[in-house]
């Protein structure tokens, strides 16, 4: 009997990335967006996984992201800045 494998795609952001999306949020008043300081004390290597996506006024999309393993915040961003994100994918077993 064989297994099947499972596996999904991840996007998620780089803390430059994350930065600048949420300047992007500011600027456009969008509803949820972060405080920068919170984000310059990230860490500089990590990659920061977008764990849930839906669209969002038609005009963005709504993301959850976890920052840390007990750490999840919501981020509206627009679709181009949703499309351009590197993504992995990562095994489900």
């Amino acid at each position: 009997m064989h297994r099947k494998e499972f596996a999904v795609i991840v996007s998620y952001f780089t803390k430059q990335s994350l930065i600048e999306a949420n300047n992007d949020a500011i600027l456009n008043k969008r509803n949820r967006s972060l405080n920068n300081d919170f984000i310059t004390s990230l860490d500089d290597d990590t990659k920061f996984p977008v764990v849930f996506s839906m669209d969002h006024n038609e005009q963005e999309v709504r993301l959850e992201l976890m920052l840390a393993p007990t750490k999840k915040v919501w981020l509206d961003v627009s679709y181009e800045t949703f499309n351009d994100l590197p993504s992995v994918t990562m095994p489900t077993q």
